[in-house]
């Protein structure tokens, strides 16, 4: 759309992967880890909502590298709570907190962000 991927709008939700019906894009998360013929699929069923969409998560050498979707639930377009849900409950990826600095995502220490997240309580209080 006449814009460069990093100057776009998108959030990495996948749903393009998904629904590309040629195969040319791939998951970030399944990126550079391993061939198609080495990563075994275990199809599980999302339990974040009723409608039941089914996802499959990636194994190589017993660890979940991803979770993608296989199919939507009662016509649903590829769920995005569930495809996040479902990701976070099964892959093992290191949680570091991250502020936003002069327009850009940094890390910092678990000391610092809850810091700001009791001032950010403290701010609330005083609105209420």
């Amino acid at each position: 759309m006449d814009t460069s991927l990093a100057e776009s709008a998108c959030v990495s939700c996948g749903r393009c992967v998904a629904v590309c019906p040629v195969g040319a894009l791939t998951y970030t998360s399944l990126a550079g880890k391993g061939r198609t013929y080495e990563i075994r699929k275990e199809t599980v069923t999302c339990s974040f909502c009723e409608a039941g969409c089914k996802f499959d998560l990636n194994y190589k050498g017993g660890k979940v590298l991803a979770v993608t979707p296989n199919a939507p639930g009662e016509g649903r377009p590829l769920c995005l709570k569930g495809r996040l849900g479902m990701e976070l409950r099964y892959v093992d990826k290191p949680v570091t907190p991250m502020l936003k600095k002069d327009d850009k995502f940094i890390e910092v220490s678990w000391p610092e962000a809850l810091e700001l997240e009791d001032v950010l309580a403290r701010i609330k209080e005083l609105g209420e």
